[in-house]
Formats: C-alpha cells, structure tokens, sequence
C-alpha cells in the first residue's frame, strides 16, 4: 500500500509512505536527490500501475486547487 501527500500534524506534506503487509511495517520511500518534486498537497488523486504511480489535482498550503499530474517511479526513486 503507497500512501502520498495529506496532512503531517496539520501541515500539508509531499512524503511518500509504503506499507509492506508482510512485514506489517512502514517505511518513508526517500526521494532521488534533485528529482523536482510536486508541491505538498492534501485531496488529491492517486492510482498505482506497476512500479509508477501517478497524482493529480489536490489543493496546496493556500487551499488553491491544482491542475497539475505527476508521476513517480518507484524503480529510480524519482518524479
């Protein structure tokens, strides 16, 4: 299970989270360094296809609706 973006102690964030159910674990999927990365967001969008993930949409820390989708590929860790 992949969880992406929402609310940290009430502030947005962009962190990704998997959750192996084998393990009963989670663990904070680290980012390529210098990958652009999307805003923090909370409502989006999200649907896994294999190792990629894409998100769409959400409203950032100004309650402004995005337009925009992003893709992350889980095999080279970046957007």
């Amino acid at each position: 299970m992949v969880v992406f973006g929402g609310f940290t102690f009430g502030q947005r964030t962009a962190e990704i989270f998997r959750f192996y159910f084998t393990t009963n674990t989670w663990v904070r999927v680290e980012i390529k360094d210098g990958s652009p990365c999307p805003c923090e967001r909370a409502g989006h969008s999200g649907v896994m296809r294999g190792d990629v993930m894409y998100v769409f949409g959400g409203k950032n820390d100004e309650n402004k609706k995005l337009n925009d989708t992003w893709k992350f590929n889980f095999s080279d860790k970046t957007w």
